[in-house]
């Protein structure tokens, strides 16, 4: 390989080793090559390049090399080339992988990062493709408009995505490719950068350092342990009763305008917290009591023409 300082590297198992790719850049950040080597790995301590391919952006300023993004199906790599302006979709076949080679250009169209296979179908940000001809893969569905998804895993039938755009963790259930029915959010904090799923904990890292979540049902929700949302929800604030602060979680099923307001026992409002669009998933808004006396309060949400309201305890 080469000796690159300044490089993003994407690795994908493959039938007798692995697949990798890397975007090299210069000391100013700008993409100066893209590459993508297949690797034979009959001894894992001494692995062997047995192809590789090269790729010159045609415009250093705005066009990026191969995208550190791939999947590898049968003899088939499924990676982008996107930049600026847009970019492309890549087949490459390494049926001779001596020799790879691309097979078919989408223009304008690239495959989004991150690229998960399961089974026959493909799973690329948030679109669906059917792989049952791997050279043409058929779009199923979009179920998400996200434009930026950091990191998606698939595992019993659900889609588990986490985008940069809301920042958001989604569930998704995916038993039906054509119409993936959205199960559950929440809200990450930060800017997250990448997911794993193991043993009912969710670890994202961030910004800011890793965020765990604990979703235990997350492997069963097909028998029953982790239940789809209703269309908006209000949780029991928690701690409740409460001293000095408590939080307070609400769910929506689909955006749409969302006042929170918290009132006093006479019906009198105390505080409206929240009054605007809010996006799907889990919501959580942590509740200052400063200036509030000991007492019975009411936390009101009002979404899609729905009022719930909780009770929640002030103790000082």
């Amino acid at each position: 390989m080469l000796d690159m300082t300044l490089a993003q590297f994407s690795i994908a198992p493959w039938d007798s080793g692995f697949v990798v790719t890397a975007r090299e850049y210069n000391l100013d950040w700008r993409t100066i090559a893209g590459h993508l080597w297949i690797i034979l790995l009959v001894d894992s301590e001494n692995p062997e390049v047995i192809g590789h391919l090269s790729e010159i952006p045609e415009n250093q300023n705005r066009e990026s090399a191969f995208s550190p993004a791939i999947a590898v199906y049968h003899d088939y790599i499924y990676t982008s080339r996107d930049g600026f302006w847009g970019g492309n979709s890549y087949i490459i076949s390494i049926a001779d992988p001596e020799n790879p080679e691309i097979i078919s250009v989408n223009q304008n169209d690239p495959f989004e990062s991150p690229l998960v296979i399961e089974g026959s179908l493909l799973f690329t940000g948030g679109r669906i493709f059917d792989l049952s001809d791997p050279t043409h893969p058929n779009q199923l569905s979009r179920f998400t408009n996200d434009d930026c998804l950091c990191q998606s895993d698939v595992q019993h039938d659900l889609v588990t995505i986490i985008s940069t755009q809301s920042p958001q963790f989604r569930v998704y259930d995916a038993r039906n490719p054509e119409e993936p029915e959205f199960v559950a959010g929440i809200d990450v904090f930060d800017y997250p950068y990448s997911m794993i799923i193991d043993n009912g904990y969710i670890y994202i890292t961030e910004g800011s350092g890793i965020q765990i979540l604990q979703c235990t049902g997350i492997s069963n929700v097909h028998s029953g342990n982790y239940k789809p949302l209703a269309d908006y929800e209000l949780c029991e604030p928690y701690p409740n009763p409460f001293n000095s602060f408590t939080n307070i979680c609400y769910n929506l099923s689909k955006q749409t305008f969302v006042r929170l307001t918290v009132y006093d026992i006479t019906g009198r409002e105390i505080r409206r917290l929240v009054e605007e669009d809010v996006s799907v998933g889990q919501h959580t808004y942590s509740f200052n009591s400063d200036g509030l006396a000991t007492g019975l309060y009411i936390v009101q949400l009002q979404a899609g023409g729905v009022e719930l309201n909780q009770k929640m305890v002030l103790v000082k």
